[in-house]
């Protein structure tokens, strides 16, 4: 099985190849940052755990950017529905 591309893998992988031939706006910018960082260490968590076996897992921050797929993917999904 392929591992499942997504928008944030594609930047983290591309964007800076990218922007040595092109110039993003400064909210361009800002977007593709926020992806970039979207449910990573960079934007904080907590850690839980199961009190009955101990079991941990970070559970990181989301960018909320309205642009992001991961963010917004329920929000359109729901969009979908209600256009049928």
């Amino acid at each position: 099985m392929s591992k499942q591309l997504s928008m944030q893998s594609v930047l983290l992988r591309h964007l800076d190849d990218y922007k040595q031939g092109h110039r993003l706006s400064p909210v361009q910018g800002k977007v593709c940052h926020r992806i970039k960082a979207c449910r990573t260490p960079v934007l904080g968590g907590q850690l839980v755990r199961c009190d009955e076996c101990d079991f941990e897992q970070h559970r990181y921050h989301s960018c909320r950017d309205r642009h992001c797929p991961k963010c917004q993917h329920k929000a359109s999904q729901q969009w979908c529905d209600q256009q049928m």
